[in-house]
């Protein structure tokens, strides 16, 4: 019993390792192919677009090697690095803009923001999950209300989507109106997800979860080909992370219970 118990803390601890080195190195191709952190040192900072573009390799550089050195070693002082530059990328999309809702990528990024935090806030030395627990599910529900609002709003990527994955797999040439219907009804079901994971956290919300997760990282694949894998691995824990909640709730008592009625306790 307490070998199998031991082997789940570790398989959690590798879930969540996995999901931070995967996501960093789809930003490290992602800031490598040209991202708005370019534009920044560029536009704002009056800087020659050579040396931006060298900043922002510089930075990719740095976050593919922390991503290799957490998922080999935990160290707080690398993963609050890792938390400080994953949010400043997300900021920096915010400010410069230029796509649909970016004034909400910090939200819309905050599962893979806080994803380093959580796995800091796993125990070494004890079974109390609580800390992780809510670092994580904290970061999900705010990911998925984010992406349910997008949703509810008629996101344009998020309707090219519909209509593109139903032409290429259905053969069904869906009329604009019929694919704002049905985003408006995935983006309900997306808030009420996000409800139920914070007051009544079963197992199906946590498998939802992480098929719907994998399901909308992989449609930009679907769209524009695989030389979108980066936007894939990127979104790594978005299915990764409700792996490991589902795994950490029979783990621990604590993450059976609504996380809002422990706040207020």
């Amino acid at each position: 019993m307490v070998a199998s118990r031991i082997g789940r803390d570790l398989l959690v601890c590798l879930i969540i390792k996995s999901a931070i080195l995967l996501q960093c190195i789809g930003i490290f191709f992602s800031l490598w192919s040209g991202s708005s952190v370019e534009s920044l040192f560029f536009l704002e900072f009056g800087l020659k677009p050579s040396n931006s573009k060298i900043i922002e390799n510089g930075l990719a550089l740095v976050i593919l090697a922390l991503g290799f050195s957490v998922f080999f070693q935990r160290k707080t002082f690398t993963l609050i690095l890792l938390f400080l530059l994953t949010l400043a990328i997300s900021w920096i999309t915010q400010k410069q803009g230029g796509i649909p809702f970016a004034s909400w990528s910090i939200p819309a990024h905050a599962l893979r923001i806080l994803t380093p935090l959580g796995l800091l806030m796993l125990p070494k030395n004890s079974n109390d999950f609580s800390k992780a627990y809510s670092v994580l599910v904290l970061g999900l529900s705010v990911t998925f209300f984010t992406h349910g609002i997008e949703a509810l709003s008629l996101h344009p990527r998020f309707v090219d989507y519909l209509l593109v994955f139903s032409n290429k797999f259905l053969y069904y040439n869906l009329q604009q109106s019929m694919a704002e219907f049905i985003l408006k009804l995935i983006g309900c079901l997306d808030i009420c997800m996000d409800i139920l994971v914070l007051i009544q956290p079963k197992p199906g919300i946590f498998i939802w979860m992480a098929y719907w997760g994998f399901v909308t990282a992989s449609v930009r694949m679907v769209e524009l080909g695989w030389s979108m894998y980066p936007e894939l691995l990127i979104r790594t824990s978005h299915f990764l992370i409700p792996v490991s909640l589902l795994i950490i709730r029979n783990l621990s008592m604590y993450s059976k219970h609504s996380i809002l009625i422990k706040i207020v306790l």
